[in-house]
């Protein structure tokens, strides 16, 4: 797994690059207030401390067979269903708004990872979404999309 654990180092070192590189174009803060680019840079640090820390571990191993990456077994094929599940929410949240689509998302991936009957995925998944709509749309004041709804 030495091979596929620097491959992945290698991309989230790319992705926190990115990350930070876009964020330090973002405004400043003020009067101590943090900017928008603030939390993105620590958590592209953080990224890059990962990233470094597999590497080095990656390279200590020192008996390792050289075993092909196998891409197609079932926990990747599962693995790869909720990619494109995320990637179908990315797309769609812009036209159904942020609401629906997080709540079809969450009763979703809930009643797919556990054995709950709907009724209880549905009361989970429209809780965490009125949370998040209440910390976010009514105390922060963020506006959240309601797409097609509004």
């Amino acid at each position: 797994m030495k091979k596929g654990n620097l491959i992945l180092a290698g991309v989230f070192t790319l992705l926190a690059a990115a990350t930070i590189l876009q964020s330090v174009s973002y405004p400043a803060g003020q009067d101590g207030i943090p900017g928008p680019g603030f939390f993105p840079i620590i958590i592209a640090v953080l990224m890059l401390l990962a990233s470094a820390s597999l590497t080095i571990s990656s390279l200590r191993i020192k008996t390792e067979e050289d075993v092909p990456l196998k891409l197609l077994t079932a926990d990747n094929k599962r693995a790869y269903a909720a990619m494109a599940v995320m990637l179908v929410y990315v797309l769609v949240m812009p036209l159904l708004g942020f609401c629906v689509t997080s709540f079809l998302l969450l009763f979703g991936m809930i009643k797919w990872l556990s054995a709950y009957k709907p009724m209880i995925c549905a009361l989970v998944a429209g809780a965490v979404v009125g949370m998040i709509y209440v910390v976010f749309g009514v105390v922060l004041g963020v506006s959240l999309s309601f797409g097609l709804l509004i």
